[in-house]
């Protein structure tokens, strides 16, 4: 039997302590720690639901006034900052958590609206007057949005009524996807269930569904890469250490194989060809603006050649919620590729990167492109109803409704109301018509 003296009983016993009061330690910082991170993610979402709710008022007037509408002026004027409105509230609930895959038709249905209203008021001011089918099909789809954005009101209401903490928030947060079958679908689920089927439409909104529903031309043939190396690449995005970035499955998103991670408040989508990153967010709390526009537009192009996407410039931005949102496509032989487009949202506290959407890009991007026209820039010119000539002309492609891309002209019109006219490249019709919006917080292109 082995003896203690004094000494080394004492020893052992403070050794003993020392460790319990080290561990208690960690426990105790550990603790604090998840408490902090809980009450920044709490905070991030609380705010992002105001900057929803908030919109979606603004959202709900216009649309509330639309229907007392009768002159065309009055109704393109309104449809106007409908679709202000409604890009305002896409942007401010795409950094949400859970909503890249949960408000799918939430944000089909504010798009679809939104360019439907316009292509109807683009008719009336050409003199003509709306179907009985038309006026059906835009009451319905304002219907729809009328009850989501009370949906959104009242969300914020009960965020403000019960301060929930950020694991009730991620609950609320919750897409139809990850709620049991005989569950009854509560807080987003069932503002993206309670959408009814949308009408068959036809127009010509940029921003038509169809443009996601085919095969990319780019991703097919890029060698894949392995979880490890997308961990890398996702780590690389985030600006963190290699091994942060945790997998959470291997989904598809979108058409495309990606692998899905999470690192605290980000969520990021790497494909598996090629291994580009598709989609990217951090709902993390945005403090008050300390940049430039300006600069926060370079920051972003910054941010997109460090990923590999190159030759991008930006064609639209808008500020929600300290946050501008940019549009970069991709430029090609002096070619603006406005099918290759890819979003991103810049915060306005430091400059990073809080979202980026490159699903457009990943889709439709090709360097096989034909730049050959069989009419100049002054013939297609002939071609526009103008008292005078155009103040900027430059070569673009733009979607077309079917998924495809076509060769076009690119007229600035000064007037009333500023717009960007599309001549066809190759047989000198006209495919498209936006009129250009300018506000307090950015520059809008419809």
């Amino acid at each position: 039997m082995i003896k203690l003296t004094t000494r080394t009983f004492v020893k052992i016993i403070s050794l003993t302590l020392a460790v319990i009061l080290v561990l208690g330690g960690f426990a105790i910082q550990s603790w604090y720690e998840s408490r902090n991170t809980r009450y920044v993610l709490s905070s991030a979402y609380q705010k992002n639901i105001a900057e929803v709710a908030a919109l979606s008022e603004t959202l709900l007037s216009s649309l509330q006034k639309l229907e007392y509408a009768k002159s065309a002026y009055q109704f393109v004027t309104l449809v106007s900052q409908i679709r202000s409105s409604a890009e305002g509230v896409k942007t401010a609930f795409e950094q949400l958590p859970g909503s890249e895959t949960g408000l799918k038709k939430t944000s089909s249905l504010l798009s679809v609206t939104a360019d439907y209203a316009f292509a109807l008021a683009k008719k009336m001011l050409s003199g003509d007057t709306l179907t009985e089918d038309e006026s059906s099909n835009l009451k319905k789809l304002t219907s729809e949005v009328y009850g989501v954005c009370k949906s959104f009101l009242s969300a914020e209401e009960k965020v403000l009524d019960e301060n929930p903490n950020a694991q009730a928030l991620t609950e609320m947060f919750k897409s139809a996807e990850d709620i049991a079958e005989d569950a009854e679908p509560t807080g987003f689920a069932k503002i993206e269930s309670d959408i009814q089927a949308l009408p068959t439409l036809i127009y010509d909104g940029p921003f038509s569904e169809g443009n996601m529903n085919k095969e990319s031309v780019f991703l097919p043939g890029k060698d894949p890469v392995t979880e490890e190396k997308a961990q890398q690449i996702c780590a690389y995005a985030l600006n963190v250490s290699q091994y942060s970035p945790q997998l959470q499955s291997k989904v598809d998103y979108l058409g495309q194989q990606c692998y899905y991670y999470n690192f605290g408040t980000c969520d990021a989508y790497i494909t598996e060809a090629g291994g580009y990153v598709k989609y990217l967010s951090n709902a993390r709390a945005i403090e008050d603006a300390a940049i430039s526009f300006e600069e926060a537009v370079s920051r972003g192009k910054s941010e997109l050649e460090k990923l590999g996407y190159k030759n991008m410039k930006e064609t639209y931005y808008i500020e929600s919620g300290n946050v501008l949102v940019v549009n970069y496509a991709y430029v090609q032989n002096d070619v603006m590729c406005y099918t290759d487009l890819i979003k991103v949202g810049v915060a306005l506290d430091n400059g990073e990167a809080v979202f980026i959407d490159a699903s457009n890009y990943l889709l439709n991007h090709n360097t096989t492109r034909k730049f050959e026209t069989a009419i100049s820039a002054e013939n297609a010119a002939t071609k526009l109803n103008l008292s005078s000539a155009p103040s900027a002309t430059k070569k673009t492609f733009i979607p077309t409704d079917g998924g495809g891309e076509v060769f076009c002209y690119e007229f600035l019109i000064d007037g009333e109301n500023d717009a960007l006219v599309y001549i066809n490249a190759q047989t000198g019709r006209e495919e498209k018509i936006l009129i250009l919006l300018q506000n307090d917080n950015g520059t809008l292109v419809y």
